[in-house]
């Protein structure tokens, strides 16, 4: 996030970082990424600390612990070098809350270049990353690893808005997106069943996958990569992780149809990411305003530009 959150202080944040034995230590706030707030700690070396907005992202605390401690037992137990897993505090928490609404995790600082939202990958970086990504496939799941079903988030709210059941809230954008819900419901409706149509199809066991492997989570770091923001990991079908994010289709073969790259562990039938998925056993009520900044937040990670302004979103620097 560009702007510190005005309800976190500090000085609260460093007396939380003493759990890690990071008491002394200056805090220097990072104005990169979105959804979550980004500080460098600097003392004899230095830290990255997330402090992850709970309401903004639509998570929960147990949630996003659950995905931490994913990401921190495939580099501990696993050896994966690419996992830029969070470090745990001395207790063995890799996630600590820090008032209601926020939660802070610790990383190793590290020097890179991070990607750009919404690049197309090089056929390098494609055949790099789709390595990473067929080795994370074959670990054996961590025991923390949540079951994450072939789900749209917040369906039945889209679900009332088509039908016109939907209580709006009042504000600047209300009309404009009542109209092209609308004007577009029946395109809306024609993606849902194909949606359902593609999960009928969904086969094979679930495999561990990131979730949202994109450019704009690539780091380019000690002459290979690494993946950052595991909070969205999780146990699903290899569709969900199996491709980035942009694919550019393969050429079209001789009187045959234009097709997709497969994943090299398993063949991959599209892109599946994690707006397209709950957690199993999960439930949650929300306010028709934090659902549209959620929406929001889903917008601009997939398109690269604001849904209100069409502004470029600034790239993402770790």
């Amino acid at each position: 996030m560009l702007e510190r959150p005005e309800d976190l202080r500090e000085d609260e944040l460093l007396r939380m970082l003493g759990e890690w034995g990071l008491g002394d230590v200056s805090l220097r706030y990072a104005a990169v990424g979105f959804g979550d707030h980004h500080w460098v700690a600097e003392a004899d070396r230095r830290w990255f600390v997330t402090v992850a907005d709970l309401v903004t992202k639509g998570d929960t605390l147990d949630g996003l612990r659950a995905a931490m401690d994913t990401a921190h037992e495939l580099r501990g137990r696993d050896g994966l070098d690419f996992v830029v897993a969070p470090l745990p505090t001395p207790a063995g928490q890799t996630v600590r809350p820090l008032g209601p609404r926020y939660a802070v995790s610790v990383f190793p600082f590290l020097d890179g270049v991070s990607g750009e939202f919404g690049r197309e990958w090089t056929p390098r970086e494609r055949a790099d990353v789709l390595g990473l990504l067929a080795v994370l496939h074959r670990q054996r799941p961590p025991a923390a690893a949540p079951v994450l079903r072939p789900e749209l988030g917040l369906r039945g709210l889209l679900e009332k808005a088509l039908a016109g059941s939907l209580q709006w809230a009042e504000g600047p954008f209300s009309d404009p997106a009542r109209n092209l819900l609308r004007e577009y419901a029946p395109v809306l409706r024609q993606r849902l069943a194909e949606f359902d149509a593609l999960v009928t199809g969904l086969d094979g066991a679930p495999v561990v996958t990131h979730g949202e492997p994109h450019p704009g989570n690539l780091l380019s770091h000690d002459g290979g990569y690494a993946l950052v923001d595991w909070d969205t990991a999780g146990l699903a079908p290899h569709d969900r992780g199996g491709a980035p994010t942009t694919w550019p289709a393969t050429p079209r073969s001789p009187g045959g149809p234009r097709t997709r790259p497969r994943c090299p562990s398993t063949a991959c039938a599209g892109i599946w990411r994690r707006r397209a998925c709950t957690r199993t056993g999960s439930a949650r009520r929300t306010s028709v305003p934090r659902t549209w900044r959620r929406a929001g937040t889903a917008w601009w990670r997939r398109c690269g530009t604001s849904p209100t302004s069409g502004e470029p979103r600034p790239p993402r620097k770790e």
